[in-house]
């Protein structure tokens, strides 16, 4: 956004990494020597610093390659940080990364953490994050960054970016054969003019259930011409908000002169296509024959990246005094990731197979072949014992229906079904009690 001296407002695009496909005309071999050498000298660039440097470890694959490499790069590795959890879960990663940091000689640390650190730190945590970021990994994240900060490190480096660029999601397959089955031959109806009672099937379908809702949203979205895949961190659909919201939201109040200055705005009592939509405008424009998986890719690049994971990572880095550096968003690696299509990047719906192999050699064959875990916590176990009940409470007494036209009584249902073991509601469970906990620190003082 450039603003002159008369006052007058312009916002550009400043970078658009645009699909192509350019690079898989190349052999095999070719692509992965070109991904292995502008990774490597991201890592190089991304090392450089006149401060302490340090590296998350979960001992997945994207951490372990930075590891590798820079140990490669640096006379000495950087020193590693990993956090596990107090109660047993298959979620702990902390072995792992052990194990990894032992193999590249790493001075390592590893922090752990149980529902009560969490219970004690959801004051702290609420105001670090400044916003309701919904996402309980910035738990995990909050406590390492702390350890690292302790040891004297100034700067750590993070893995974000592979998984959206390289395609390393399961559930991105299964978008994609969405996408190519059902979606496309229900959207076929949308272009007969349909539609619409298909939708208002679905919505029937999904009544007040949130598990019927999520997946009747699918056939709605179909039936109403939307995008098949709207974001790797969606919690509410459009029909699943119906469940725990009352009446219509509140009048916004957006400076026009936003708008006037080339910003989207989208009204926030728009559904949520809308925003899907606006997002992917841009992509549409200069390139609307790009597949699928480069429309995902995109859309994770426009949202969820920027606005949840790396916001999780600068939130709780920021709060440690840490600078946080992803080199797999590189703009050099982003140049290059978006030259390749899905035939380089999952041939055989193998997730991340273009990246693993340019990996091979560097990062061990045991790491590269294990099932991809994720970085998370548990809590949907959590949310069953102390914790669970110590947010009822809070939620209970917010002040957030007072501004929100959420419903109170459903809100705690939800948490009343979780805790008694009927449901896994603890997705929805942490959205709503971050959005009232934000609230209450923020707006109703």
């Amino acid at each position: 956004m450039r603003i002159a001296a008369s006052g007058k407002a312009d916002g550009t695009r400043y970078f658009s990494p645009w699909p192509d496909n350019t690079l898989d005309a190349l052999p095999e071999t070719e692509r992965v020597a070109r991904v292995r050498e502008v990774l490597r000298a991201s890592v190089e660039r991304q090392l450089l610093a006149d401060v302490p440097v340090g590296l998350f470890l979960s001992g997945g694959v994207d951490s372990t390659a930075l590891l590798a490499l820079a140990s490669e790069i640096k006379s000495e590795p950087p020193r590693t940080f990993s956090v596990g959890f107090v109660e047993p879960t298959e979620l702990d990663e902390a072995a792992y990364a052990a194990t990894i940091a032992d193999r590249f000689g790493s001075r390592h640390t590893e922090v752990r953490i149980g529902a009560r650190d969490v219970a004690l730190s959801l004051d702290e945590m609420v105001f670090e994050q400044d916003e309701p970021i919904a996402d309980w990994v910035c738990l995990p994240l909050r406590a390492v960054a702390r350890s690292a900060h302790e040891a004297g490190i100034k700067t750590v480096l993070c893995g974000e970016g592979a998984d959206e660029q390289f395609c390393g999601y399961e559930h991105y397959l299964r978008y994609l054969d969405i996408a190519a089955g059902p979606h496309k031959w229900i959207s076929a109806l949308h272009t007969l003019g349909a539609g619409r009672p298909i939708a208002a099937l679905a919505d029937f379908i999904g009544g007040q259930d949130l598990r019927r809702s999520f997946h009747a949203d699918f056939l709605r979205r179909a039936a109403l011409g939307q995008e098949a895949f709207w974001g790797g961190a969606i919690v509410f659909t459009d029909g699943m908000k119906r469940s725990i919201w009352r009446g219509g939201l509140p009048a916004q109040s957006i400076d026009p002169r936003l708008g006037a200055a080339g910003f989207d705005i989208i009204p926030w009592d728009e559904p949520s296509s809308a925003v899907v939509s606006a997002l992917l405008a841009p992509l549409d424009a200069a390139e609307p024959n790009a597949e699928p998986l480069q429309r995902m890719i995109w859309l994770e690049l426009a949202q969820r990246l920027p606005e949840l994971l790396l916001m999780r990572v600068d939130k709780m880095c920021m709060a440690s005094s840490l600078e946080a550096r992803v080199p797999f968003l590189d703009l050099e690696i982003v140049r290059m990731a978006a030259q390749f299509g899905r035939e380089s990047k999952i041939p055989g719906r193998r997730p991340k197979h273009l990246l693993k192999q340019a990996l091979r050699g560097i990062v061990p064959d045991d790491v590269l072949d294990r099932r991809k875990k994720g970085f998370g916590a548990p809590m949907c176990d959590w949310l069953r014992g102390d914790l669970g009940i110590e947010l009822r409470r809070r939620m209970a007494d917010s002040t957030v229906y007072q501004t929100l036209p959420l419903d109170r009584e459903a809100c705690l249902r939800l948490i009343d079904l979780h805790y008694a073991g009927e449901r896994d509601y603890s997705i929805y469970i942490w959205a709503l009690f971050n959005l009232a906990a934000w609230h209450d620190r923020w707006c109703a003082a």
